[in-house]
C-alpha cells in the first residue's frame, strides 16, 4: 500500500469517526429532548392529578358542608318546635295557676267558694 493510499484510508476512517461522533451527538441531543418532554409530560400529568384531587376534595367538602347545614337546620327547627310546645305548656300551666290563685283570692275576699 502506498503512502497516498494509506493517507486516503486514514482520511476515510477519520471522516467515518467524525460522522459517527456527529450522529452520536445528534442522538444524545434527541435523547435529552425526549427526556425533557417526558419530564414536562410527567409534571403536567402530576399538576393535572393535583388539580383533580383538589377539585374532588373541594366538592366533597362542599357536599359535607351542605349535609351538615341541612342537618343543623332540621335540628334547629325541631328544637324550635319542641321549645314552642314547652312554652305553650308552661303558659297553660301558668294560666291554670293564675286562675286558681284568682279563685283563691276571690274566695278569701268573698268568703265563698267559686266553682270552676
Amino acid at each position: 500500500m502506498s503512502t497516498s493510499q494509506a493517507e486516503t484510508a486514514q482520511q476515510t476512517m477519520l471522516n467515518r469517526l467524525l460522522q459517527t461522533e456527529a450522529e452520536a451527538r445528534t442522538r444524545r441531543t434527541q435523547a435529552q429532548d425526549h427526556v425533557r418532554e417526558l419530564h414536562a409530560a410527567s409534571d403536567a400529568q402530576i399538576q393535572q392529578q393535583l388539580a383533580t384531587a383538589r377539585a374532588n376534595a373541594n366538592a366533597e367538602a362542599q357536599t359535607y358542608r351542605d349535609q351538615m347545614k341541612a342537618e343543623l337546620e332540621m335540628t334547629i327547627q325541631q328544637l324550635a318546635a319542641t321549645n314552642q310546645q314547652t312554652i305553650e305548656a308552661m303558659r297553660q300551666q301558668a294560666q291554670a295557676h293564675m286562675d286558681a290563685a284568682v279563685a283563691l283570692v276571690v274566695d278569701w275576699v268573698t268568703g265563698q267558694e267559686i266553682s270552676p
